[in-house]
């Protein structure tokens, strides 16, 4: 369905159709009709959902919806984790040689790397988390809506071309070491380090997805972003496969 409204991308009074804070293409990649109830389960701030539903409202034209598409979407959903054995992005990854390795983790240049596309994987990036700022989400009794301040329409500029990507921003890109089923999200959600930075998080199946914005962003902070440092790194890290299957864990047994 379509509605006349401002496209809150390009700015233009269009006809917008109904767009998703996560890819619709997701919703179906997380569906598992082997089960009794074969709906997803969506991990919210709180609590974690299992429900056919989607977080979406009329937001876009048609032209920045296939904007969206062509950017980063349709790479990264083919990409990340879709099923045990298909999982091309780690499948990728494993097969490179990393700039730095131990027990926990591993970084590596992306730019360096031909069968990943760095633009793609920080468009797609951006763009959600540039979605969950720019309005308020709902989906059941969750709520979702980050604050980007200023950052927001730095990150609207870069995405229809017209600024590069902003200077207080680092984007943070994480594949999952697991080979299991990964069939989960977590919507974006926002917390503050230690030092007063703003980070916003988000997951889709078998990556990670992490934004700080703030002016005391640190060197090593910006030397993993795949947006601006010189190897445009990407990186396996354990602990956030831990992190994320504990928290996911206490949110289902929470429902």
């Amino acid at each position: 369905m379509a509605a006349q409204g401002q496209c809150r991308l390009c700015l233009q009074e269009r006809e917008l159709r109904s767009s998703h804070l996560i890819p619709k293409s997701m919703y179906r990649l997380l569906r598992n009709d082997g089960f009794s109830n074969p709906n997803p389960f969506i991990h919210g701030a709180e609590r974690s959902l299992q429900t056919s539903k989607q977080a979406q409202q009329h937001l876009l034209c048609s032209d920045c919806e296939q904007r969206f598409s062509k950017r980063g979407e349709a790479w990264v959903m083919s990409h990340c984790w879709r099923s045990v054995g298909e999982f091309r992005i780690q499948q990728i990854l494993f097969k490179s040689n990393p700039i730095i390795a131990n027990d926990t983790l591993k970084i590596y240049a992306g730019s360096a790397i031909p069968k990943l596309d760095m633009d793609k994987l920080v468009y797609f990036g951006a763009s959600v988390f540039w979605r969950a700022a720019v309005c308020e989400w709902s989906l059941s009794s969750e709520r979702i809506n980050i604050q980007l301040g200023g950052y927001r329409e730095e990150l609207r500029r870069y995405l229809l071309d017209e600024a590069m990507f902003p200077r207080n921003v680092v984007l943070h890109i994480g594949v999952s070491a697991l080979s299991g089923t990964l069939d989960a999200c977590l919507f974006p959600k926002s917390s503050r380090t230690k030092t007063g930075i703003h980070r916003h998080r988000f997951i889709i199946p078998g990556m990670y997805f992490t934004m700080l914005a703030g002016s005391k962003i640190s060197d090593n902070e910006r030397f993993l972003c795949a947006a601006q440092s010189s190897g445009r790194h990407i990186s396996i890290w354990h602990q956030s496969d831990r992190e994320f299957l504990a928290g996911s864990m206490k949110k289902i047994f929470a429902r």
